[in-house]
């Protein structure tokens, strides 16, 4: 034996440089994570191509921090070269086999790679590494081996990444993990799991429970794209029971698309045995509205099944609502202040019905609002043209034009603050429906004064008050057009395509007003490729007349013009006719006439006496059109008094002025006047001018 112990001479293993960078990489590495977070555990037997396992700590509800059992694994490589690619990336060759096998894992996998040189940890998300070779080559598994080219640094916010996408993953598998151990106990064996991009969990049988006990809060939240949202992550497996189709139909009725909702409300009927009353009632009169905008039913069977539907409670009196405002657009009378008056009754007692929920009665008072200020409009402009009327004939009257301002102005102060309770009340009870519905009725109202006092206003100027230069009401037309707005991207956003249409038909006659053609074009073939897009068969009809018939400005000008030229065409005519008549008086005055024992006298209001021959009594009453009941008044008169036949009316029926020269109701008037004084004239029964008038 070799005496010589010195160490240096002697034959010992030697030292391997991969062996130390790998002894320093794992010493610095450790470190990065903190303890109360991360439990890292070294791979030491038969290593397979991951270097670590780091289990998670989260922190439960006790603020105690807990092992999860979510962990993610390491593959650490490690380099002593100072070359880098030309945009500081580092460069190494992994072996297919290596990639493949952390892929295996459902965990998530990590490349980290230490750089020597740099004393710098740089990482990659082995997911995000094969996504990136799948996508330059789909058959990259065939290659012996990949470049992956490090850049991204393992700092801070590198390794809370990988926490965090640990986490994600870890409860991702928890929740596949239970929906599997409840599968053996779904109500419905065809129910399917759903995963979609970002890792969330859920199931058929899941999403039918929520829209069964949510969906109807939904719908009076006006929350009906997230309906439909919810049932498309489903499979077309989730639609089985009645009440889940009974709401997806409502919600794709609101929304606009009728081929759907009427596909799930058939499917609600077939299986109505699982509905209350109530609810077989809403799933017949959606069916109803839905066949009706689509065209499948006429006005009489959609008017028939409405009334059927009448009586049922709650959705009864929306149907009652409804057939208020319409019976009051329909109605064609004189007395259109009854009309109002009897529309009021009806949603007054709509709103104290017992079963009136907040909905129906913030509707009520909606509709309610939008005609009261029609009404007031109305009635202002029908005050300034009697007052015109007035004027013409006698010179300004400032008496009348204070009270017809006045009477206006407390109407419409009085429907001011109704309109902003209306709103106060809505956005506070997060009724953002009716909150903007009341801003469309407020700013149709607001248009239809401003626009039609632009045809209706005091033609006559006070005496040393000179006519006021027109105002600036440019302000006022930029606040409706941006009240619409906003109003027509809620509906939009709710999806409710029946507003988002009357919003913006709205706006269109705006900027048609304001004579910003261009704009008002843009607007109006917005409206009908919505309609198309959706196949609304009743607003495309609406459109159809609005296109035809011009804007609510427009026809009311043409009324207006109508009537005026109407006015100026009857003065023409009742110049012609008056002298006419007096023609006659002037032939009748040169004619001696004998009164006889038997004549009779009769006042012809309002054109004076006249006699005739008793005999011709009779033909008399036909001339003048005098009904039964008032011949016999007539005969007994006659030889006491000299009756009165008001020959404004045709026919007449009492004795009497009856209202007098009010029963004048224009020229038609007066082609009768015309018609009984020439009868007279042609029949010798003359006018008695010796008569006092």
């Amino acid at each position: 034996m070799n005496d010589n112990n010195n160490i240096d001479d002697m034959i010992l293993p030697l030292a391997n440089s991969n062996e130390d960078l790998e002894t320093i990489s794992n010493n610095f590495f450790k470190p990065l994570f903190d303890v109360k977070k991360f439990e890292i555990r070294s791979e030491v037997k038969r290593d397979k191509g991951i270097d670590f396992h780091i289990e998670l700590k989260i922190e439960n509800n006790k603020k105690q921090n807990v092992y999860s059992n979510f962990r993610f694994a390491i593959q650490l490589k490690s380099t002593d070269s100072k070359k880098t690619n030309m945009d500081g990336s580092i460069s190494i060759q992994l072996d297919t086999s290596n990639i493949n096998y952390l892929l295996n894992n459902s965990m998530p996998a990590f490349y980290v790679l230490y750089s020597n040189k740099t004393n710098t940890f740089y990482f990659e998300s082995v997911n995000d590494f094969a996504r990136s070779l799948n996508n330059k080559n789909s058959d990259w598994n065939l290659q012996p081996s990949h470049i992956l080219r490090f850049s991204r640094k393992l700092d801070k916010l590198g390794i809370e990444e990988m926490y965090k996408l640990t986490l994600k993953k870890g409860r991702f598998n928890r929740t596949v993990n239970e929906h599997i151990f409840e599968k053996t106990n779904l109500v419905n064996s065809q129910d399917k799991l759903i995963i979609d991009s970002d890792l969330n969990v859920t199931s058929d049988a899941e999403i039918r429970r929520l829209i069964e006990n949510v969906g109807h809060v939904f719908i009076n939240e006006g929350k009906w794209k997230d309906i439909v949202s919810i049932h498309k992550k489903a499979t077309g497996n989730v639609a089985t029971t009645a009440r889940y189709n009974l709401v997806l139909g409502i919600a794709s009725y609101y929304c606009g698309n009728m081929i759907e909702a009427l596909g799930f409300l058939k499917s609600a009927t077939k299986l109505k045995t699982e509905l209350s009353e109530d609810l077989i009632n809403h799933s017949l009169f959606f069916e109803t509205l839905v066949k009706y905008s689509i065209g499948l039913l006429s006005d009489e069977e959609y008017d028939k099944r409405m009334r059927e539907l009448e009586n049922s409670d709650n959705l009864g009196l929306y149907i009652k609502l409804e057939k208020a405002k319409n019976d009051f657009l329909d109605s064609v009378s004189d007395n259109s202040s009854k009309e109002y008056n009897r529309y009021v009754e009806a949603v007054q007692n709509i709103m104290n019905d017992p079963k009136a929920n907040e909905n129906i009665i913030l509707n009520a008072r909606c509709e309610l609002m939008y005609f009261e200020g029609n009404k007031n409009n109305i009635d202002y402009l029908q005050g300034i043209a009697m007052i015109n009327a007035i004027e013409q004939e006698f010179g300004p009257n400032l008496i009348l034009r204070q009270e017809a301002f006045t009477e206006f102005f407390q109407a419409n102060e009085i429907w001011s603050k109704n309109v902003q309770s209306l709103k106060k009340e809505a956005n506070e009870t997060k009724n953002y429906f009716a909150y903007f519905t009341t801003i469309i009725c407020e700013v149709r109202v607001t248009f239809e004064f401003e626009s039609f006092t632009d045809l209706v206003f005091l033609e006559q100027e006070l005496p040393g008050s000179p006519r006021l230069g027109e105002p600036d009401r440019k302000p006022t037309f930029d606040k409706m057009l941006e009240k619409i707005t906003h109003a027509c991207n809620y509906f939009n956003q709710i999806g409710h395509i029946e507003n988002v249409v009357a919003s913006l038909t709205t706006k269109y006659e705006i900027h048609h007003y304001l004579k910003d053609f261009e704009t008002a074009k843009s607007i109006l073939d917005e409206v009908e490729n919505i309609i198309e897009a959706y196949d609304l068969n009743e607003q495309r009809t609406k459109v159809q007349i609005l296109k035809k018939n011009g804007t609510n400005y427009e026809q009311f000008k043409a009324l207006k013009d109508n009537i005026f030229n109407s006015i100026n065409n009857n003065k023409t005519n009742f110049e012609d006719l008056r002298s006419k008549m007096i023609l006659m008086d002037d032939e009748e005055r040169k004619i001696k006439r004998i009164l006889n024992a038997n004549d009779l006298h009769i006042h012809l209001f309002p054109i004076g006496y006249f006699v005739f021959p008793e005999s011709k009594k009779d033909f008399v009453y036909e001339i003048l059109n005098i009904n039964q009941e008032a011949r016999k008044i007539f005969d007994s008169m006659f030889g006491i008094v000299i009756p009165i036949a008001n020959i404004c009316y045709n026919p007449i029926t009492q004795e009497g002025p009856v209202n007098g020269n009010l029963a004048e109701t224009g020229f038609e008037s007066w082609q009768n006047i015309y018609r009984i004084r020439k009868a007279f004239f042609e029949n010798k029964f003359y006018r008695n001018e010796n008569i006092p008038g």
